[in-house]
Parts: C-alpha cells; sequence; structure tokens
C-alpha cells in the first residue's frame, strides 16, 4: 500500500499536495459552523487568538433558555472554556513557535430523543510531540441532567469498570504490554469514564499516555446492540446481541456468554434475512470484521486511478502528461496473506487495524442484499463526506471506517525525502461515489470475496523551495479486490 502511494504521490508532486509533508494542526477555520434545534443551542467559535505564530482556537455549545439544565450545561463549557483561557495566557500550554497549536473545538456527535452529545476535539502540537484527545458531555434534557455512563451500561460502579477495561484491552491489541495493569484506564473507566455517543454506540475514550510509551489515547467503542447496554437507551431498530460478562479481575480474564433479552437480531441462511439499512449495515460488518479474527489465507489486488488534474500554475499543468507517465495505472499483484498469519490486519481493509468495518446506518446512502445462487452479495454505498485537512487515524472519517484512506502519517512517512523540495500546506479530501460489496457463501454464512472502491476528490495547497506556491486538484480511485479462502 505504501509502495503504491510512494509512487503515485511522486509522480505528482508538482500538481498534487499528496506529495509533501502535512502541516501539523488545523487549517485556520474560514467558517464557524452553526447549528440551532428546539432545545436552543449552538456552536461558537469563542476563541480565535493566532498570536506570535501561535494558533489558538476554541469553540463550544453555547445553551440559550432559562431551565437549570441550560445553567449546568453552560456551566460545564464556561469552566473548559475558562481553563483553556489559563492554559492559553499563562503560557502553561508552552507553545512558542510557529507552527505550533493549540485548539479545543466542539461539535454534536449524537442527538435522538431530547438527548444530545457533544464532543471536543483537543489538539495540542509542541514540535517535538502532538497530542490529540476527546472530551465528551451528554444531556439529557428529557431528565434535565447530565449523563453519566452508569445511565447506559449496566450493571454497578465495579462491574462497568470491570467490562471496561476489557474492552479496552482488547482494544488496544498489540499494543497490550504483559503483566501491567494499566492504572490510568482502571481510574478513567469508573462513574466518571469520559464518554460520547455516536451513531455507532457509546464511545469510552481513555486519554493520551494511557498506554505507556505511547502518546495515543485509545477510543473503545460500546455498541448500541451490545448486551452491556441498557435497552431504554437503545435507538429504535437496534436489536440486541450476545456479549461476554466479565466474571475476573483483568488480571486473569474469563468470561462467559449471557444469552441477550431479545433474539430479534439479522440472521442468514438459519434464519430470517437482513431486510432493513440497520440490519445490512450490521450484517456487513459482522461478516466483513470475522476476517480480523479468523484469519483465513486470502489474495488480493489493488489499482489506481488519478485523473481531473488541474493547478492554478501553467507549468504544472504542462508538465502533468510528463508525470502521469509514473502512476502505475495497471492492476497490481499484492503479497497474499497465509491462514492464521498477522499479516490480516497488516493487509485486509482496514490496513493495520484489527477491525475491518465499524460502518454505522448514518454513512450509508444505500445498502442492498442480492441472491447470486450459491452465495450473497451485499453491497453499501457510502454518502459523500467533505473534509478540510487528513485525518490523523483512518476512523477520524467515515470513509476511514470501513476504506484504508490516506492520513497525516501515510503522507508523512512515504513522502518525507522530498520535503526539500516541496511541503504540503493542505489537503483536503472531498469522498463521493465510494462503495463496497460482499459476497457471501451462503451454506458458511462466511466472506469468500471483497470488493472496495474508494473516490475521492482532492483539493491542495503546495508549498515550493524555488518555485511560487500553488494550489490543485485531482480526482483518485483506488479499486481493490479481495479472494478469500
Amino acid at each position: 500500500m505504501k509502495r503504491i502511494f510512494a509512487l503515485t504521490c511522486a509522480a505528482l508532486l508538482m500538481t498534487l499536495a499528496a506529495c509533501g509533508r502535512a502541516k501539523p494542526g488545523p487549517e485556520e477555520p474560514t467558517e464557524v459552523p452553526t447549528q440551532a434545534i428546539a432545545y436552543g443551542w449552538e456552536i461558537q467559535l469563542t476563541v480565535e487568538a493566532p498570536r506570535d505564530g501561535i494558533l489558538f482556537w476554541f469553540s463550544r455549545p453555547v445553551f440559550a433558555g432559562s431551565s437549570p439544565l441550560v445553567e449546568t450545561a453552560n456551566q460545564v463549557y464556561d469552566k473548559m472554556e475558562a481553563d483553556y483561557k489559563d492554559k492559553m495566557n499563562t503560557g502553561e500550554a508552552n507553545l512558542t513557535e510557529d507552527p505550533w497549536n493549540y485548539t479545543e473545538l466542539s461539535e454534536l456527535s449524537y442527538e435522538a430523543d431530547g438527548i444530545f452529545s457533544f464532543v471536543t476535539k483537543g489538539d495540542w502540537f509542541m514540535g517535538g510531540v502532538h497530542n490529540s484527545w476527546i472530551t465528551g458531555h451528554t444531556f439529557d434534557f428529557n431528565l434535565g441532567r447530565e449523563l453519566k455512563i452508569a445511565d447506559f451500561l449496566r450493571g454497578d460502579d465495579e462491574e462497568i469498570r470491570l467490562a471496561l477495561v476489557h474492552a479496552f484491552k482488547g482494544e488496544i491489541g498489540d499494543m497490550d504490554v504483559p503483566g501491567y495493569d494499566y492504572p490510568d484506564a482502571w481510574e478513567q473507566s469508573g462513574p466518571d469514564a469520559n464518554f460520547y455517543l455516536a451513531d455507532d454506540g457509546l464511545h469510552v475514550f481513555y486519554m493520551p499516555y494511557v498506554v505507556p510509551a505511547t502518546q495515543d489515547g485509545v477510543d473503545v467503542l460500546i455498541p448500541w446492540a451490545s448486551y452491556l447496554m441498557k435497552r431504554e437507551y437503545n435507538p429504535p431498530e437496534v436489536t440486541t446481541q450476545p456479549v461476554e460478562e466479565i466474571t475476573t479481575s483483568p488480571d486473569t480474564l474469563t468470561s462467559t456468554t449471557l444469552e441477550p433479552e431479545s433474539t430479534s437480531q439479522p440472521e442468514t441462511t438459519t434464519g430470517k434475512l437482513p431486510q432493513t439499512r440497520e440490519e445490512l449495515v450490521a450484517y456487513f460488518n459482522r461478516v466483513s470484521n470475522a476476517v480480523k479474527t479468523d484469519k483465513p489465507g486470502f489474495t488480493w489486488t489493488q489499482q489506481t486511478f488519478v485523473s481531473n488534474i488541474a493547478s492554478s500554475s501553467a507549468f504544472i499543468d504542462a508538465a502533468v502528461p510528463m508525470a502521469m507517465r509514473f502512476v502505475p495505472l495497471e492492476v497490481l499483484e499484492m503479497p497474499p496473506a497465509a491462514k492464521g498469519s498477522s499479516n490480516h490486519d497488516v493487509e485486509f481493509n482496514v490496513r493495520l487495524q484489527p477491525w475491518s468495518s465499524r460502518l454505522s446506518t448514518s454513512m450509508v446512502s444505500s445498502a442492498k442484499l442480492t441472491d447470486k445462487g450459491s452465495a450473497w452479495e451485499l453491497r453499501v454505498d457510502l454518502k459523500p463526506e467533505k473534509r478540510a485537512e487528513l485525518p490523523k487515524v483512518e476512523s477520524d472519517h467515515d470513509h476511514g471506517k470501513v476504506f484504508t484512506v490516506m492520513t497525516h502519517s501515510t503522507i508523512h512517512d512515504v513522502i518525507g525525502p522530498y520535503s526539500w523540495l516541496a511541503v504540503m500546506e493542505s489537503f483536503a479530501p472531498s469522498y463521493h461515489s465510494s462503495w463496497a460489496i460482499l459476497t457471501i457463501d451462503k451454506e458458511t454464512d462466511r466472506l469468500i470475496k471483497a470488493e472496495y472502491m474508494l473516490t475521492y476528490d482532492v483539493a491542495a495547497g503546495v508549498k515550493f523551495a524555488i518555485f511560487p506556491a500553488f494550489d490543485a486538484t485531482a480526482t483518485i480511485s483506488m479499486h481493490e479486490v479481495y479472494k478469500i479462502g
């Protein structure tokens, strides 16, 4: 995968921003999103103070009205804003040189039946250290209070703590340190656990450095369909599935499968077929994620298409035909993965992740199951998604929850040697016309073929060491086919 990106980016260095080094930190917002609902709130950019080459931005929800909850919610963000300004003004942020930045930007992550969940995404770049984190707050305007994690998960505080630490260990996978008891994870899994809601379920975010020797935070998903979730907060049409109940401490983890309260989960050859969009998306996730856990052997091919290249420079436009000669347009046979090998996480979509799909219904424009004789063909088409910059990790973008998308680190790893020539000032992908097709054997209910088409338009800005800066646009498509077994 990196070889493809390297060849493509090197060939298009002068025409795409896929050929430089991603500038740390967010782009300056050109328009502050404002959202308004019946309960009276909007997102406001309350701090906008780029100074001395440092980027300071803070946005928050501001609630209107006079109810106790409105006052409480505003107090939560008043304190967050005051803490931000204190760090900014006292120098605790320790930011002194361009292009370092300290930003905290809020957005709505979930809304249903009077429940509103907000996330504040922090970004702190200090030259050698680049931390990012998420803080969540969820309010129920029906109950008139901020919700805690115990409002959503079954069990008492200690049972919830055990369950979350178990899920945390499952999420970190290969980063797990044998024999380490993760004291920070234990602390952050308590009654005041930092969580937020999204279309795919409840997310618990563990702050940076929770795993020794890493500066990354850890985002743990508890799906709406999990048995751990209380039924009264499940969205409509989401069914409950069996999960594992923690019966011992994380040092000697064992588990017992519990039966769900409801057995109306989507079935295939053993019962009714998935029919609603929610059921089809759940089926897609289950079948594709099984490849990561079952680790069957597979072969795969990849093909890259680059088109519609244009720039603000006549010199660059003239160089495009020559540069395109170096772009590999043929179908490339990629190294196969043997049964049971570790290459499944490395090579199968989403690459370098222990999961293959985290699709949610809100991300899908259509889902269709077709009878192909001895197999089912399940196709999902994703909704368009426009972003201002590349993600830090794939799953920061909706498309990155089912495709291997380009990230900041991808650009930096494969294009770093060219940074002496050009630096990428911006890279804004607009995903569209992307789809995935799974072919599922009826008899075994296992995946036998997976086909992915990821398409996105790029709006890029490039700064050269010896040429004037310019803007460029292009359309990039990546077609991948996996054959399992």
